[in-house]
């Protein structure tokens, strides 16, 4: 069975959220989709319900995991 996430709460560790909420686009893009600082952030859903990564989460979610490696953080993925 696969996992199944339905936040970025449940994704990532408090700091990587922080991280993201202090990124202005990505900050800029869920207060656009009505997400508030302080409550989970929805992961976005394609037509057909799957959760993807819009281009703005895909590039910070680079940085985060580049950050991770390199301080030799394991788990990431």
């Amino acid at each position: 069975m696969a996992v199944s996430f339905s936040y970025w709460d449940d994704c990532v560790d408090p700091q990587d959220m922080e991280a993201m909420w202090k990124t202005p686009k990505v900050m800029a893009e869920w207060l656009d989709a009505g997400e508030t600082r302080g409550h989970k952030v929805h992961l976005s859903r394609d037509p057909d319900g799957q959760p993807f990564l819009t281009q703005t989460e895909m590039k910070v979610h680079k940085i985060l995991v580049l950050r991770g490696v390199r301080m030799g953080v394991t788990g990431y993925s």
